[in-house]
């Protein structure tokens, strides 16, 4: 007969040996469950990082992300494999250590077109000298080209971002090649290609941005007149093949088509065209209504923008009058016939 303390510590006996295993499974879930959720919440974060913060000046909205979280999910089962041999008591001691960005990936929260233009502004401001804007940016990475104008100078400057910083780097004066800007700029020939394409491609827009350069625009009686800054017009306008005459006279076309359907007029116009302020006398051009007409006819009219012609009147005095005129969409391969036409149009006198 088994007495009384005996039974006592035989019921005890049992009773831990029954709890014990129990309470271990219960540490062992919650340390499982405290790892899977700081393991969802840290890989959630990360692909929020990467697929919808830094590209969001791309994309601009969530929807994006969703469709890379249905794909995930292969992803998630393999960060939920430990936890499961954990479960099953076979679990290695495995630290939940935070991302780690694959090397020689720098993650730009943000859009970095803002971040490098002010880079490029501040890059070039110099006292006493007119303030330079930025005009196009062309991102891939961490690599950039930039286009700037100031005052009556402009040119290209690649932008490179290093620890998080982006940094100015001259690439030379004119268009230079892929090898010069990589050389240069030491940026990867493949990207420095890249770059230079779309740069290129883009500086084949519509020649409305022609208005954005400098000129004056002006009218005395039945003559008008262009006059611009610039002391040599066959410069590149904007870094691509449009030289700043072809814009100049694309630019008499779209105001001489302008005035010819506002006034409902079948007859013509006539240019005075200076360079170098009105120091250097370009030629006087005569452009007729129906020319300018088959000229919009073949390229195509795009958006309107500002113009403001002053115009001066005979007893004296005169007044701005600012119009809305369409631009020509010169684009892709109508830059190549527009420079032909422009070459074999020749000044009247």
């Amino acid at each position: 007969m088994v007495s009384n303390r005996g039974a006592t510590e035989a019921l005890i006996s049992y009773t831990s040996i029954a709890i014990c295993p129990s309470l271990k499974l219960l540490q062992r879930l919650a340390w499982v469950l405290r790892g899977v959720l700081s393991m969802l919440l840290r890989h959630f974060l990360d692909n929020f990082v990467d697929e919808v913060i830094e590209p969001t000046w791309e994309y601009s909205n969530l929807a994006f992300y969703l469709p890379h979280l249905m794909t995930s999910r292969l992803q998630t089962a393999k960060l939920l494999l430990p936890f499961a041999i954990a479960l099953a008591g076979t679990a290695p001691t495995l630290p939940l250590a935070p991302p780690v960005a694959a090397q020689g990936v720098q993650v730009i929260a943000q859009s970095p077109q803002s971040e490098i233009q002010e880079t490029v502004i501040e890059y070039l401001r110099r006292p006493g000298l007119p303030d330079p804007t930025v005009k196009r940016i062309m991102v891939q990475g961490q690599y950039a080209l930039a286009s700037w104008l100031m005052g009556e100078g402009g040119g290209l400057v690649a932008v490179v971002n290093q620890d998080g910083v982006w940094q100015v780097r001259q690439v030379g004066g004119g268009m230079p090649s892929a090898e010069a800007i990589s050389q240069r700029a030491q940026i990867p020939l493949q990207v420095s290609r890249s770059l230079l394409k779309r740069y290129t491609a883009s500086s084949q827009a519509p020649v409305s941005q022609g208005t954005e350069l400098p000129m004056t625009i002006s009218r005395a009686e039945e003559v008008l007149a262009i006059t611009v800054p610039d002391q040599n017009t066959t410069r590149s306008a904007y870094g691509g093949k449009l030289r700043l005459y072809d814009v100049h006279i694309a630019k008499m076309f779209e105001i001489t088509h302008f005035l010819c359907q506002r006034d409902s007029i079948r007859g013509e116009q006539f240019w005075v065209y200076r360079a170098g302020g009105g120091s250097i006398d370009m030629g006087r051009f005569t452009i007729s209504c129906s020319l300018s007409a088959d000229i919009a006819a073949a390229y195509g009219l795009g958006k309107v923008e500002r113009t403001d012609i002053r115009v001066s009147y005979e007893g004296g005095g005169g007044e701005t009058q600012t119009y809305q005129v369409p631009i020509l969409n010169i684009t892709g391969g109508k830059v190549a016939r527009w420079m032909s036409f422009t070459q074999k149009f020749r000044p009247s006198i």
